[in-house]
């Protein structure tokens, strides 16, 4: 429970970047640009969700800490990867960085882990199910 703050910040920034996809980044952006990055709020806050459950989860010892770290530390690198990808990217339609148009495999580099963290997951707790 050592990095359940942690998670609660990540949602609470899914709530604050929620709130200004839907109130404040009119105008700097484009429709299209605004419901990319509500896509990418949701799938933080969604996963942040998972990591609150699974971090709660681990303390009654159903598969190891290491497992639990291996599981989280997935989530949260394709959250990072994949959300904030698109933060970045939607929002350069304002501030016309040229590198940053560069940085579009992140998106779906931060999916692919976000895919291995719940496929990992789910092995994982499956594997201890059916050891018991």
């Amino acid at each position: 429970m050592r990095r359940i703050h942690w998670f609660f910040w990540l949602m609470g920034f899914s709530v604050l970047l929620g709130a200004w996809s839907a109130h404040g980044l009119e105008g700097w952006i484009s429709e299209d640009k605004i419901d990319s990055f509500k896509v990418g709020v949701q799938y933080q806050m969604i996963h942040g969700l998972v990591l609150l459950f699974i971090e709660w989860n681990s303390t009654k010892g159903l598969i190891t800490t290491h497992k639990i770290r291996v599981i989280q530390n997935l989530f949260l690198a394709g959250i990072f990867c994949f959300s904030g990808s698109i933060y970045v990217l939607t929002l350069n339609e304002y501030w016309s960085i040229y590198w940053i148009k560069w940085l579009w495999p992140v998106t779906p580099i931060g999916g692919v882990l976000l895919m291995a963290a719940w496929f990992w997951g789910g092995y994982q707790f499956f594997k201890t199910r059916n050891e018991e």
